[in-house]
Order: structure tokens, then C-alpha cells, then sequence
């Protein structure tokens, strides 16, 4: 554009050439009037050449035509010494005052014509115009006519250095009237058109002489675009040097805008919007200005005055802006519908209701800026409305606000204040800056959770952003306060965040830091939380968000990864501080059922990987399948070998490194109202109660009380609990009272320990205490194996050895181990009492041994044929009291798919009276002392397979009251001096078939001798005969008076008595004995030889 003096010089001297020459005009016209043409041309030549002597004006022709009017052709004007003219003339009119003319004869150019005038005027390189040559008129007072200039062209060139381009500036087609309005003053109007961008209008004053005057003009719908900034650049060296800077700080701004690969992108010259390279040439060489992106329709409506000589013009302009659009790189979108109007003066500029539009988005500028001497300052007043927060927005924020951006992540529309101070030193200070939301929303970095709906404002106060939002999360209303002193990257940012009842959903985990979300995700979190989130960054550069969490828990649900147990309706308190690193949680009650629960911990992660702590007392929980579920495995597998149920109050601790795995510990549970089966011996319990605690795979259990029926349970002890390997249960002091070893019992026994109870076969409960040791693994093929050292105690029990015990009164011990197939076990019998065969031993005590499926009672070395029996110590075998008299009794009993066995007992000094006494009530007469011993074996049960052999030995014998002797008496009418004792009495047997085979039987006496033999069954059949040597006088007399001297010749006194029936009725006869032959006679020999040797020993008959 051209500067306000350029234009100024060069009206003047266009108008002072024209004048020149109406004045010239004047003075000749009369002459004129009536002489040639060419005189006419002479005069005008020598006028011009007085006037203005520096001018080279060349005139083709001229005439005077009969309307009293000078027609001057091809007039060519330009300084001396210059090859093109300045001004060309293709035709002039003059117009002349007729009536003066008549008159006076003078001529006075009333107007002046011209007609396709054309100005032609250049600035050099160095910024001179070639027009200032042509400034030598010299002063006139002549009055001025009337101008005017039809259909002319004003030229304007400005050379380009480095042989650019030229820029011209063209006004075509313009017609101009100068009327006087005073003797050297005009009036003008006109129009023309500008370089085909419009039609400009003008009208104004000018006070010739005094060089002063006022112009008023305007442009309608200018098609303002990038050729006008080019065209306004190539006439001013400034303006294209302020639009090289703009440009250049626009591509700052662009590049700082730009991630790396949009600037390797916009660097290529085939770029849509190519970022310009620094130009190597000074700010004022021409430059091509770029596209700025701005095309619109424009009226511009300008005042221009001069007031004085030499003085800076006085200006006014108004643009209007209409329908523009502006489209930049640096802008987020382009504006589009750009209406307004910018006023501009000398002191300053305006932009008054200014604004533009992308869809709903609508820009509003209203704004003034004050002219200074260094740096204009002013203020803007920015209005968006309906702002997008999108990804276009974004693209064009600078990196530091780009980075919050990226954080915030916000969406939706807003409405944003901003009032733009420019200070002296040229810097523009952001004021009042407000945003309101219009239901917006926003995802944060640091917590991206869904934030919408969100309405208040960000407001500026001071230096510093106030924040007041209000949105929805989850469907809960959030309330954001907060606010940032002097926003940069190191101002200090507080937000508070409050929402009620927020829910504690996958959402919201998902939205938490990884750190956070593990321990959520270990946890299980659902439910509702009153929730207080403080976000807090110190001053300075780099320091991150300090995050500060208060949480009341309700209506929530917990299911934790390491003790994945259900608790409902929890509630309770939650806080973080993430510059401690430490989440702490506190009053947290639940239930579970009809479980109440309450749980205190923390969670420091301070040291990475961080450690969770957490201590959690249950009440009333049931041992259930929920509660199972929740347990490590290693506890798992006790569970499942203990299958217990019923109630239990723990206090129990969580410990949890993230990717190391958890420690679960119990340091105090106590179950109660419970029921409980092991496994390995489903012996169902109940009426459970235990106090116990379990830490790092042990529990140690303080007490433990059970009962199954009648049998009461109770002790103490401890187990090892692994994950893996090997688990072991400890029962140190083990009490159970009244066990009845019923068929329930026996089933829950393992097989190999269940055959060897079968075989014992125990009748009636009974009591035992001391310690069990059981131990497995997870492997469900390895057996359970145990250990124990046991004390049982009897009170009237039965037994089976191989030979039947009853009411056994006593205690028996036992050390042993179970492999899982055979147990190894010894112990001693120490029993008060015990009734073998109805026979009842006291003080019965002595070692036994269990081995696999072999048991040993007493000594095995009784077994051995080279072992004498008296170098064996009694404290080896298993002695007892039987009638007043010493019992030894050893076994061995083989235990297989039919229990096999075989014992020897022996009877040293038993005293027959005591027998009698206890055995045949009714009785007073029977004595003596009895030794005796029997050898036992068989196999199974079955006394058909039992066979064994004895004998018995008594000296002194009085045997008269025992029930078949005194039988026999009757029989054989004996006299009462023959009731005497005898000397001794043996008895020699095997066992067989179920019976007793009595080889012999004698009973030797002073006056009379017993010899029998027969069977007695052990259902109590008898079949005994006896025989005896009578004289004949003590012969019964009705026998006496039978026997004939042939028959006593042949007997010899012999008798025999036969004894049938049964035990509880014997029946007993008298039978005369036939010819004894040589075996008779062999068998009854004993009866007179006396007492045999290995009786008067008062032994057993047995010393091997």
C-alpha cells in the first residue's frame, strides 16, 4: 500500500501540473480564440517553459474550438533528464469565463477537462520517487478552476530489488471533480477502481496553498485475499518486514505446535501448509509473504487529513469484515462466516464485534489497541462460545498446555472469557480468562475415570485459576474445587474432588494407578464410597501430583485374592497418601452370613514392590464350603482330612508382596458348636471346640475338646502345615475318655490298624490318653503314617489274645508307629484284674509287642526249644495272680487273612481253696497247691482248630468236695474215714476238636487212688472213667455179695466209674471192670507206685 506521504506528494504535483497549466491557458485564451492552432501551441509552450523550466513537457497540438474552449492533445509531462513521462495527457479541455472574456478580453479557465489522463509514477530501489522532480511550481494567486479528470489511470510502481517483480498499484476507470470552495481551496469527489479489487469512493477538502486537507473515502466489497498482502508488502519495506516476523513467529508457533513427524511432514515444499525455512537474506529484501489463510469480502470505509505541512496525516478507517474466512496451520480449525468491523486511527486500533464461526464453535473479539512510541498497548476481549474440546484443539495447544491437556483429556463444548492485556514492553498479559462448562467431560491421566456432564467455571482471579465444577461420575454427582497459582509448568495446583456413594466397580478400578489396581484387583472391591480425593502439586519444575484419598466404605463387597471369603454390607474407612506411599484402612466391619467381621491394615509401598498387611477378626463364622474355598491349600488339605463344620471366631493376618505371593496366618481362631472326621480315621466328633493359631504353615493348638456319643475328647498340640511336602499333626496330650470301640469306631480305623482291633475284638468303651503323631502328604496315593505313645485305661472290657478276655481292670500301654501298612508296637499290660475261661487273674503285668501283622505277648524266647524257661526274667513275660498263685502267660498271634497263634501258660503255687472258694461256691473242704501248665495254639476262631496240650499238678489234693470226685465218693459208697485229702493229683490233656483229651487222671490218696481218662467238651460233655483198687471189705457191700471167687480172681479188686453228662450235672456210675489185660494193667500201674518225681518239686511238670 502506499504510505500517506507518498500519496500526498504525488496529489500535489499532479495538481499543481494542472493548474500550471489552466494558468497558462488563461492568460492566452483571448488570443487563442482567434489564431491558429499552432500559435496556440507556441504560447503554450513558452508558458510552460516560464512556469516550470525543470519540466520536460512535450504537447502534441492544440486548439480552440468555438465553444470558447482550449483542446490540448498528447501532453506528455516528466522531469528533465528522465526517459518515461510522469504524466500523460491525452486530451485537455479548457473552459473559460466567456462573459470576462468579452469584457476584458481576459481569459480565466473556469474548468478543466481531462480526458483518460494517465499518472505514471515509480520508486526506485532506494525508496525515491521520480515525482518529487516535477515539485518546482511557484506560487499563484490566481483563483483555481474546476477539475475534472474522466476515465483516468493512476499507475504506482515500486522496483523490487535482485530484479523481482515490480508491485503495482492500478486505479482505473477513475473519475475525479475538484470544485473550488474557495480561491485556492477544492472540494472533490470520485471513484475508481482499485487494482480490480473494488471500486473506491472519495470526497474531501483541499486548501491548495496552505497544503492542508481532509479525504474521506471507502471500498465496498473488496475480495480481500493473499494478493493484497503481497501487493501492501511490495510497497512498504516495513510492512514486509513485520509480515516476515509474523510469518516467522506464526512458524514458531507452528513447530512448537508440531509433533516431530507433522514438522518432517509440513518441511517438504509439496506440502499443503508448508513451514517456512529461516530465509538467509535481511528483513528487508523482498520475500514472498506466505498465505496467511485469510480471504473475505471486505468495505472499507477511510478518513485522511493533513493539517499542516510536514505534519503526519490524520486517519481514520473502518473495515467490515464480511463473510471472511481464515484458515492457518496454527489455528485448531478454520474460521469460516468472519464478520465484524476493525477501526483504526493514529493512536489506535479497534476490532468491535469481530467474530467467526466452525459448526457450533463461534469466535467473539471486541478489543482496542493504544498507539506508543515502542509498543502499542491495548485490550482484547475474546468470547468463545461453544468451544470443542477435541483433538484439533489439542493439535494446536503449545507443548506445556498440551501436556494438561493430554491429562485431562477433556470433551464437550465450553464457553471461554479472555481479556488480553498488552503491556509497554510489547507482552500480552492474560486477564479474567473464564470457562464455563457446558456439559463437558473429561478422562484424567492420573485417574481415568469418566467425568461428564460437567458444568461451572474456571475462573481467573489474580494470577491464579480458581476451579468450581460440578459433573457426574458413575451416575454420582462430583463435585471439583481446586485452583493453580500463576499456571505453568511450575505453578502450585490443589483440586478437591468429592462424590457420594461413588461406586467401586470395574470402571473404577481400571481408572486407578497399577499399583492401586493390584491391591483393588487382590481385593475384590465392589460396592459405594463417600469419597474425598485431594490432588496437590508443590511449586517448582517437575514436582508430580501429591494424591491424598478419604474413603467411608458402605454397602460394599470384599472378596480378597489371598482369602477369597465373601463379605458383604462392609463398610468402614480408606485412606491414601501417595507422598508415604500408604494406604490404611481402618473400622472396616462386614459380615458374611451370619459372620461379623472386622479388619484393620495397611498397604506401604514405599519400598517397592511394596507389603499389605492385614489383620482381620471373624465372629460366628461357619466352617462351610465358602470359608473352605477362601483357605491356602496347605490348610486346604487339612480341611479336607478334618471335614469340619460348626462355628469359629478368628483373628487372622494377610501378608502380601506384590508377585511374591501371600502369607496367611491365624494368631488366634477358637471353633465351637463344631463337628469334625479325619480323614485318615472318620471318626465322626462333635460338640468341637479348639483354641488354636496358625502362623508360617504351623498351628498350634492350645486346647481341643470333642465328644462322639458318649466318648469325651480333649488335649492339645500343634501341626506343620505346608504348601507343599509333607504336613504332620501333633496331639502332645491327647485324653480320650469312653471310647467305645463299636463298629463305628472300627470302620474309621485304616485297614491295617482295623485288622489288628478285629482281632483284639475290644468289648465295652474304654479310656485312653498321651500322644499321636500323623503325618501325609497332598497326594492322595501316599498313606497317612503316624506315631503315638498311648496309654490305655480299662474298666471291665473285653479282649481277644487268641483266648478271651474279660472284665478287664486295668491300664496297657503302648509306643508305636504306623507306616501306612503295618504298624510297630510295644507297650505294657498292666491290669489289675482280667477273667481268662472264667477264670479271674489279678496284678496281670507284663511286655507285649506289636510288629506288622505279628504280636508278641510275653517272651518269644518261651518258643524256643533250647531257651530254659527258668533263665527267662518274669519281668520279660506276662505274669499274674491267679488264685494265690503266680500265672505266666506268653503268645505269639499272627495276624494274617486267618490269625494264627500259639501261648503257653503256667501256674506255680495256686492255691486250691482260693479256687474253690472262688470257683465252686458251697464248698469248704477243698485244698491244695496247684502247679500246672498248658500249651495253646490254633488258628482263627474256630475251637474245632484249636489244639494245644497240659498238665495240671496238685499236692496236697482235697478234692473230696469238688462236685464229680464227690460223685464218685457217693458211688462208690466210701465211708467218711475214706473222705480224706489225697496226696497229690495230676492231670495229664491235650486239646482237640474242641475238647479236652484227658490222657490221665489220677488222684493217689493213703487209703484210696483214682486213675481216669476220657473227653470233656468245651460245651461241658463229659466222658471220664476212673479206676480204683478196692479191697474186698471196702468193696460196697451189694457188690461185695455179687462178686464170685472166679471174678475176684480175675480183677483183683479193681472198680471202674464211668462220669457222663455234662459239667453243671454230672453223671456218675459204677461199672465192674472185665479182665484186665496188659494195657489196662500199664495204665492203672501208676496207682501203686506213689507219688511221681516231677511232682515233688511243687513245679511244672516242663523244664524246656
Amino acid at each position: 500500500m502506499l504510505s500517506r506521504h507518498t500519496i500526498r506528494k504525488t496529489l500535489k504535483w499532479v495538481i499543481a501540473i494542472l493548474l500550471l497549466a489552466g494558468a497558462g491557458a488563461g492568460g492566452y485564451g483571448y488570443w487563442l480564440w482567434h489564431h491558429c492552432d499552432e500559435y496556440l501551441l507556441e504560447i503554450l509552450v513558452r508558458k510552460q517553459q516560464e512556469l516550470t523550466p525543470d519540466w520536460d513537457v512535450h504537447i502534441g497540438r492544440a486548439h480552440f474550438d468555438w465553444y470558447r474552449r482550449v483542446h490540448v492533445y498528447d501532453v506528455t509531462i516528466k522531469a528533465k533528464g528522465q526517459k518515461s513521462p510522469i504524466v500523460t495527457l491525452p486530451e485537455i479541455v479548457f473552459a473559460i469565463d466567456r462573459e470576462k472574456f468579452q469584457k476584458e478580453k481576459q481569459i480565466e479557465v473556469e474548468s478543466i477537462h481531462a480526458i483518460n489522463p494517465l499518472l505514471e509514477i515509480r520508486r526506485d530501489v532506494q525508496g525515491n520517487w521520480d515525482w518529487k522532480q516535477l515539485l518546482t511550481l511557484k506560487p499563484s494567486e490566481r483563483s483555481l478552476p474546476e477539475w475534472t479528470i474522466e476515465q483516468g489511470t493512476f499507475r504506482i510502481r515500486y522496483d523490487q530489488p535482485e530484479n523481482s517483480p515490480p508491485t503495482e498499484i492500478t486505479l482505473a476507470h477513475a473519475d475525479l471533480k475538484l470544485i473550488p470552495s474557495g480561491k485556492r481551496l477544492f472540494t472533490f469527489l470520485g471513484k475508481a477502481d482499485f487494482n480490480d479489487a473494488g471500486t473506491i469512493s472519495v470526497k474531501g477538502d483541499w486548501n491548495v496553498d496552505a497544503q492542508t486537507w481532509t479525504m474521506n473515502g471507502q471500498l465496498s466489497d473488496i475480495q480481500h485475499s493473499g494478493k493484497l498482502l503481497q501487493l501492501a508488502a511490495g510497497t512498504s519495506s516495513t510492512f514486509r518486514q513485520k509480515m516476515a516476523e509474523l510469518d516467522a513467529d506464526l512458524q514458531r508457533v507452528r513447530v512448537a505446535l508440531s509433533t516431530p513427524e507433522e514438522t518432517r511432514v509440513a518441511m517438504r515444499p509439496d506440502a499443503a501448509f508448508p513451514i517456512s525455512r529461516p530465509a538467509k537474506k535481511s528483513p528487508t529484501n523482498p520475500l514472498q509473504l506466505p498465505d496467511f489463510g485469510f480471504e473475505s469480502t471486505v468495505d472499507l470505509k477511510f478518513f485522511v487529513a493533513q493539517s499542516a505541512p510536514r505534519t503526519e496525516w490524520q486517519f481514520r478507517t473502518v473495515i467490515d469484515l464480511k463473510q471472511g474466512t481464515l484458515t492457518h496451520p496454527v489455528l485448531p480449525f478454520p474460521l469460516r462466516g468472519l464478520v465484524g468491523e476493525v477501526y483504526w486511527d493514529n493512536r489506535q486500533m479497534e476490532f468491535r464485534n469481530v467474530s467467526a464461526q466452525n459448526g457450533i464453535t463461534r469466535l467473539s473479539l471486541n478489543g482496542k489497541l493504544e498507539r506508543g512510541k515502542t509498543h502499542a498497548s491495548g485490550r482484547m476481549n475474546v468470547e468463545l462460545s461453544n468451544l470443542l474440546f477435541d483433538r484439533r484443539l489439542r493439535s494446536r495447544l503449545p507443548a506445556s498446555l498440551r501436556e494438561q491437556y493430554d491429562k485431562l483429556q477433556p470433551s464437550g463444548p465450553a464457553d471461554v472469557h479472555l481479556t488480553l492485556h498488552r503491556e509497554a514492553e510489547g507482552r500480552w498479559k492474560p486477564m479474567d480468562f473464564a470457562l464455563t462448562a457446558k456439559g463437558c467431560g473429561t478422562i484424567h491421566q492420573v485417574f481415568p475415570y469418566p467425568v461428564s456432564d460437567i458444568v461451572g467455571t474456571i475462573k481467573q482471579r489474580g494470577s491464579d485459576l480458581v476451579v468450581d465444577l460440578i459433573g457426574q461420575a458413575g451416575g454420582r454427582k462430583v463435585e471439583i474445587r481446586g485452583e493453580m497459582k500463576q499456571p505453568g509448568p511450575t505453578a502450585e495446583t490443589w483440586f478437591n474432588v468429592r462424590v457420594q456413594q461413588f461406586p467401586l466397580d470395574d470402571r473404577f478400578r481400571q481408572a486407578c494407578v497399577p499399583e492401586v489396581r493390584d491391591v483393588l484387583k487382590q481385593m475384590n472391591l465392589n460396592g459405594w464410597a463417600d469419597v474425598f480425593l485431594s490432588l496437590y502439586r508443590p511449586p517448582g519444575l517437575g514436582h508430580p501430583f501429591q494424591t491424598k484419598i478419604d474413603a467411608r466404605l458402605s454397602n460394599c463387597e470384599i472378596l480378597l485374592e489371598a482369602f477369597p471369603y465373601r463379605v458383604t454390607n462392609l463398610g468402614g474407612l480408606v485412606t491414601y497418601r501417595s507422598d508415604q506411599k500408604h494406604w490404611k484402612f481402618e473400622q472396616i466391619k462386614g459380615e458374611h452370613g451370619t459372620t461379623s467381621l472386622a479388619a484393620v491394615g495397611e498397604f506401604r509401598q514405599a519400598v517397592a514392590p511394596g507389603e499389605l498387611l492385614m489383620t482381620i477378626a471373624t465372629k460366628g463364622a461357619l466352617l462351610d464350603e465358602s470359608l473352605y474355598r477362601a483357605l491356602p491349600d496347605s490348610v486346604k488339605r487339612v480341611w479336607t482330612d478334618f471335614s469340619p463344620g460348626g462355628k469359629l471366631d478368628t483373628v487372622s493376618t494377610i501378608r502380601w508382596v506384590p508377585n511374591m505371593g501371600f502369607e496367611w496366618s491365624l494368631p488366634k481362631a477358637v471353633i465351637y458348636d463344631a463337628r469334625m472326621a479325619l480323614k485318615a480315621f472318620p471318626f465322626a466328633l462333635t460338640n468341637v471346640r479348639a483354641e488354636l493359631s496358625y502362623v508360617n504353615e504351623t498351628c498350634e493348638v492350645q486346647s481341643f475338646s470333642a465328644q462322639h456319643d458318649d466318648t469325651r475328647i480333649r488335649g492339645k498340640g500343634s501341626a506343620f502345615l505346608p504348601a507343599q511336602g509333607r504336613w504332620v499333626l501333633n496331639l502332645m496330650e491327647l485324653f480320650v475318655d469312653d471310647l467305645s470301640p463299636d463298629r463305628q469306631f472300627r470302620q474309621a480305623l485304616p485297614s491295617g490298624l482295623r485288622t489288628v482291633i478285629e482281632e483284639f475284638d475290644p468289648q465295652n468303651p474304654f479310656s485312653f490318653a498321651g500322644g499321636v503323631r500323623l503325618s501325609g502328604t497332598e497326594r492322595e496315593s501316599d498313606p497317612i503314617v503316624a506315631a503315638w505313645n498311648l496309654r490305655f485305661v480299662f474298666t471291665g472290657n473285653q479282649l481277644n489274645t487268641g483266648i478271651p478276655l474279660k472284665n478287664v481292670l486295668g491300664q496297657i500301654t503302648t509306643r508305636g508307629t504306623w507306616d501306612g501298612h503295618k504298624a510297630d508296637a510295644e507297650g505294657q499290660i498292666q491290669l489289675e484284674s482280667v477273667q481268662v475261661m472264667d477264670y479271674q487273674l489279678s496284678k496281670v503285668q507284663g511286655p507285649y509287642r506289636i510288629k506288622g501283622n505279628e504280636v508278641i505277648v510275653g517272651s518269644p524266647k518261651v518258643f524256643d526249644p533250647n531257651q530254659h524257661q527258668q533263665g527267662i526274667p518274669l519281668t520279660e513275660r506276662l505274669t499274674a495272680q491267679a488264685i494265690n498263685g503266680m500265672l505266666t502267660y506268653d503268645a505269639e498271634v499272627l495276624l494274617d487273612k486267618e490269625v494264627q497263634y500259639r501261648s503257653r501258660l503256667t501256674l506255680i503255687n495256686g492255691k486250691l481253696e482260693d479256687y474253690a472258694r472262688r470257683y465252686l461256691p458251697g464248698t469248704k473242704n477243698i485244698s491244695g497247691v496247684v502247679n500246672g501248665w498248658l500249651d495253646l495254639s490254633g488258628q482263627g476262631v474256630d475251637t474245632n482248630r484249636m489244639s494245644g496240650s497240659g498238665k495240671i499238678q496238685i499236692s496236697p489234693a482235697a478234692l473230696y468236695e469238688m462236685p464229680i470226685i464227690a460223685q464218685i465218693f457217693q458211688v462208690l459208697s466210701l465211708s467218711s474215714p475214706d473222705r480224706t485229702a489225697f496226696r497229690f493229683a495230676s492231670v495229664e490233656f491235650d486239646i482237640s476238636k474242641s475238647q479236652f483229651v484227658f490222657n490221665a487222671i489220677d488222684l493217689v490218696g493213703e487209703s484210696l487212688s483214682l486213675r481216669g481218662r476220657g473227653i470233656a467238651g468245651f460245651d461241658g460233655r463229659l466222658k471220664l472213667d476212673f479206676y480204683s483198687m478196692l479191697p474186698r471189705a471196702r468193696l460196697p457191700w451189694p457188690v461185695a455179695n455179687l462178686v464170685n471167687p472166679v471174678l475176684d480172681q480175675a480183677t483183683k479188686d479193681w472198680v471202674r466209674v464211668e462220669v457222663r453228662g455234662k459239667t453243671s450235672r454230672p453223671d456218675v456210675k459204677m461199672k465192674p471192670v472185665p479182665v484186665v489185660d496188659d494195657t489196662i494193667k500199664g495204665f492203672l500201674g501208676i496207682l501203686g507206685n506213689g507219688i511221681p518225681n516231677n511232682f515233688r518239686s511243687g513245679t511244672s511238670g516242663r523244664s524246656r
